[in-house]
């Protein structure tokens, strides 16, 4: 996935550790529901979450690391940092499966696309 690309490859254990910390900073009480397995998933086009509250702090903390990384190397494409514009594309995603069917893409990277043109909109 570009974003995860963006932000220099992070592992999966580094990107869930930093999305539960942001997340226990921000709502000390809440569940988290990202696991080191659903990211996967995630970024692989596998499953598309039920919710995005589960997946913002993921986007966000993947966010964060593409434009550290972007001060010191190239520039990191606009839509890759822009996360209402993820939440719009989970939401099509999202109501492109019947709710009685597995949410799966069938090409993750279908994501990146269909975001540069929401956002070129």
């Amino acid at each position: 996935m570009e974003l995860f690309n963006a932000a220099g490859n992070p592992t999966l254990q580094r990107v869930e550790a930093a999305a539960v910390a942001r997340l226990r900073a921000a709502q000390p009480t809440a569940r988290t529901s990202s696991s080191v397995q659903r990211i996967s998933d995630w970024r692989s086009g596998r499953n598309v979450p039920a919710r995005f509250e589960p997946l913002a702090p993921v986007l966000a903390t993947l966010i964060d690391m593409a434009k550290a990384k972007e001060e010191k190397s190239a520039p990191v494409p606009p839509y890759l940092l822009d996360l209402s514009a993820w939440r719009r594309l989970w939401k099509e995603a999202a109501a492109a499966f019947p709710p009685d069917q597995p949410k799966r893409l069938p090409h993750v990277h279908a994501w990146c696309r269909k975001l540069e043109w929401i956002v070129q909109i």
